[in-house]
């Protein structure tokens, strides 16, 4: 049954009903207007004094989800990917655009494989997470390489309030157990937190064609071990130096050549920041970090394990300083990256040097949003980017804005270095955004429509014989994002619906995994002595190929969760994922978790 025929026209129907009432669409209700963030601009602004397009993913949401792909699957203008189950290679396309185009940063600080130029999601535990921003469109300008699609931000959980404790475990289909257990502190101006996790599964059988060389019907298990660690101590009123520290150690079992083996992968994966903020005048803020992350990987396919290693050394010196009108943002950044691994690349490290500088301000009903950085790679060269942004208030509920930026994606080292197949002369990738959005805030209603274009030059593919990367590539990703929230009769209603156009602009084909049409619907309400909730996903069909020839069809999920205190600091909790049991593909030839059914208890004593 294709999914243009039937499901679409379903989970639009939700969302269209307000559209026609009240001629717009805006954020779901979870990422309020006057939610404060600082990925949009680097410095705290309210959601609504901003011209981007931002959402947050809050605690309760990420508890209630799961995983982090789950959660990150639920947000407007994001369509995911797995190779199999839990553990295994994990793809986010943000508006259309390459899995390599999405900045990540954990507390701060860049996390990714510089040989492969992507994050491995799926190594991330949602129990170490307290908030994510995702800041859509190109960021390039405040962010440098890899923000081409946008930036997705992870906040680790931290202490605060009287010392107490919180734990959670649960379990579920195909032997699933997971638990985390934490403290925090905070007296006197001083806040110390530790939370440690971990998650063990049976996993699934992760390829379906009994006709691929690496078929394997034995099932693919994962397990991870994670902790987190925070401490800061407040200097004054306007200051405060502290430490973050996190670590995910996951195996996970893969299919592959010769399929007789025990294939498997380990990763580890860490960040470490340090910071100094203070005030120097009243005018005039000034904070220093210091972070390093990795990400470690050891792929064992035979007797010889291959191993890739990341370090990214990194540094910042950011001031803020209040103007008599807007405020300024000015810092000066360096990122090192160093390559270690078995494969003997030729060039194995490279620093880049960064200036950066934003402005914004509030003028009556116009807001203005400006940022400006050049990028000095020792072996790239110089690399500038730029944005400008307009708001208008039209009304007190009703906002305009309105986005114009550019932006370049570094080549990996695997594209330029990688031994018999590397192309050492490559350019960056380059691209351009612009997008207008209409947010609309009446009573008890969110409501926003975001239509957006980007435009890829030098984009790299793979092409020739032999086969290199090379620059011949070109994309126009035209789309338009609704959103919306509400509550009625004490029914929080939420959703959205993307409709994109991601085309490879040299032969009209469309960018592969990646659907013209996606979105959710999402319903909570009290119910059982708790608080009930359902999901629906709907995705349209995509293709696995550059070519197009291999279709995958479109698909609806259906999910559930519910949740009830039972005393004494403690909540149960159950969550159902793909009800109907939809076999369907995101990857050709690659199988995904059927029905699957979790139950738990968390532990949280109140104030």
């Amino acid at each position: 049954m294709r999914f243009s025929s039937i499901a679409f026209p379903a989970a639009s129907a939700f969302i269209a009903l307000p559209l026609f009432s009240t001629s717009l669409l805006a954020q779901t209700g979870s990422h309020a207007s006057d939610a404060v963030v600082v990925t949009a601009t680097r410095t705290p602004t309210r959601v609504s004094e901003l011209t981007s397009d931002i959402t947050v993913i809050e605690r309760d949401q990420l508890e209630r989800a799961g995983t982090l792909m789950q959660a990150l699957r639920m947000e407007p203008g994001i369509e995911i990917t797995q190779q199999g189950g839990p553990g295994t290679v994990s793809s986010i396309f943000l508006r259309g655009t390459n899995s390599d185009h999405i900045l990540v940063l954990v507390d701060g600080v860049r996390l990714g494989s510089a040989s492969l130029g992507t994050t491995a999601f799926e190594h991330i535990p949602v129990d170490q997470i307290e908030r994510i921003e995702v800041l859509r469109g190109t960021a390039s300008s405040l962010y440098g390489s890899a923000a081409l699609g946008g930036v997705i931000q992870i906040f680790t959980r931290s202490g605060a309030g009287s010392p107490g404790v919180n734990a959670s475990a649960s379990y579920g289909s195909y032997g699933t157990t997971t638990l985390s257990a934490g403290t925090g502190y905070e007296k006197d101006g001083l806040r110390v937190s530790v939370q440690a996790g971990s998650i063990n599964t049976s996993g699934i059988n992760a390829i379906a064609n009994p006709g691929n060389t690496s078929f394997n019907l034995d099932t693919d298990p994962y397990r991870n071990l994670n902790v987190t660690a925070k401490i800061a101590k407040r200097l004054g009123t306007d200051g405060e130096v502290g430490f973050n520290t996190f670590y995910s150690d996951g195996v996970a079992r893969f299919d592959s050549i010769p399929n007789t083996f025990d294939h498997r992968n380990h990763v580890e994966l860490s960040s470490h920041t340090a910071y100094l903020r203070t005030r120097v005048t009243d005018l005039w803020r000034t904070q220093f970090t210091a972070g390093a992350s990795t990400d470690d990987s050891t792929s064992i396919s035979s007797t010889t394990p291959s191993i890739t290693r990341t370090v990214q050394n990194q540094w910042s010196w950011q001031n803020d300083i209040a103007l008599p009108v807007g405020s300024l943002m000015m810092a000066i950044e360096n990122v090192e990256q160093r390559l270690t691994a078995t494969t003997a690349y030729p060039v194995t490290r490279r620093s880049i040097d960064s200036l950066v500088a934003g402005y914004q301000a509030g003028i009556g009903a116009h807001r203005i949003q400006l940022s400006s950085r050049q990028d000095r790679y020792d072996q790239l060269g110089n690399h500038n980017s730029g944005s400008v942004g307009y708001g208008y208030e039209l009304t007190p509920e009703l906002r305009f804005t309105a986005s114009s930026g550019t932006a370049f994606k570094a080549p990996s080292f695997n594209q330029l270095y990688f031994p018999n197949f590397g192309n050492p002369n490559l350019a960056p990738e380059s691209a351009s955004n612009s997008e207008f959005g209409l947010r609309y805030e009446p009573k008890n209603w969110k409501l926003s429509v975001v239509r957006f274009e980007n435009r890829i030059k030098d984009l790299i593919v793979n092409a020739g014989s032999p086969l290199r990367p090379v620059n011949v590539g070109q994309a126009r990703i035209k789309g338009t994002t609704f959103s919306a929230s509400t509550e009625i009769a004490g029914t929080w209603l939420s959703g959205n619906l993307n409709i994109q156009d991601p085309k490879d602009a040299t032969n009209g084909l469309l960018l592969p995994r990646r659907a013209k049409h996606f979105g959710t619907i999402s319903a909570t309400r009290p119910a059982l002595g708790g608080n009930l909730g359902v999901e629906v996903y709907a995705a349209g069909a995509r293709y696995s190929d550059t070519a197009n020839l291999q279709r995958l069809g479109g698909y609806t999920l259906f999910g559930a969760f519910y949740e009830t205190p039972l005393g004494r600091g403690l909540t149960g909790f159950a969550r159902a994922d793909n009800l109907a049991d939809k076999r369907y593909q995101m990857v050709q030839d690659f199988n995904v978790p059927g029905r699957t059914v979790f139950v738990g208890v968390r532990y949280a004593p109140g104030p």
